[in-house]
Order: C-alpha cells, then sequence, then structure tokens
C-alpha cells in the first residue's frame, strides 16, 4: 500500500492516496483487488481521525480475505507472500523498510532506517 500525499493512486481521501501492487486497471482482476478492497475500506474508517502511524499499520497486518490479505502469506496452492514494507515520514525526510510480513517485522523489529537530507 502506498499512502501519498499527491499520485495516481486509484483511492484518494484523506490526504493521502493508497495502492497495493500496480495500478487499478492491472490489477482489478487479479487477487490484488482483495488487498484494495480491505485497505480502502480501512482507511474509510479513519475519516475524521489522527491519521498516524499506528493507524495504517493496524491497516498493513491486517488478515482479512486471507489468504489475499493485505498482510500475505503463503497458505495452501497461494505461493504469494508481502515481502516488505515501507515507511515514508516526509516531515522528518525519513524512510523505514521492514523485511517480510509487516505482522511479523513489526514484533520483531525487523527493519533498517533511512535518513535523507532534503534541500
Amino acid at each position: 500500500m502506498d499512502v501519498r500525499c499527491q499520485g495516481s493512486a486509484p483511492f484518494r481521501g484523506l490526504g493521502g492516496c493508497c495502492e497495493t501492487s500496480g495500478f487499478y486497471q492491472d490489477y482489478k482482476n487479479t487477487s490484488s483487488l482483495s488487498r484494495y478492497q480491505v485497505i480502502k475500506a480501512e482507511v474509510q474508517k479513519l475519516c475524521g481521525k489522527n491519521i498516524n502511524y499506528k493507524n495504517i499499520f493496524k491497516i498493513l497486518t491486517s488478515h482479512t480475505n486471507v489468504p489475499y490479505s493485505p498482510c500475505r502469506h503463503p497458505q495452501g496452492d497461494v505461493k504469494g507472500m508481502t515481502l516488505g514494507t515501507v515507511w515514508f515520514d516526509f516531515e522528518k525526510a525519513t524512510m523505514r523498510l521492514y523485511k517480510g510480513n509487516p505482522c511479523q517485522a513489526l514484533s520483531e523489529a525487523s527493519y533498517v532506517d533511512y535518513s535523507v537530507d532534503m534541500i
């Protein structure tokens, strides 16, 4: 999922955009649509609330619609999985890269922080 201030993502609102891998036209008939629908529904619930890191990561760690959930694990014949998650903080000019599934990466603190000097 991308949450951005601007962009061409298929869902806009709450001062940002969200998407799963690819553009809507490319994944509307794939398993990404299930993840997109879960993400969109959860982001809409945040309307009027404080959107922060914890709110967004709660969505990314969701297992709703398994095996095609936002936090995707191999299950049965479905071999695909979430490879990583990136959190950008534009105010602090930082990026945090999480390895693997968000539900595991968050609890295991499996991440690397990067800082970017913006001019």
